[in-house]
């Protein structure tokens, strides 16, 4: 089932959010080039790190 991705609504919790900085961990993914290189183009483009967006997006699907 394809999900709806708001990404405006991502940008903009991720400006508004103040967060505390919990222990992180790490965990690897792997996708196909052409998916990483257009995502890291429209990070890079609206100002946040990769991470951050993959996080928010975590939280999103979590809270549904």
């Amino acid at each position: 089932m394809k999900r709806s991705v708001d990404k405006k609504k991502i940008i903009k919790d991720l400006r508004d959010k103040k967060q505390k900085k919990p222990v992180k961990k790490n965990i690897t993914f792997r996708f196909y080039d052409d998916l990483i290189e257009d995502f890291k183009a429209d990070c890079e483009k609206e100002g946040f790190s990769m991470n951050s967006v993959i996080e928010k997006l975590i939280e999103d699907f979590i809270e549904q």
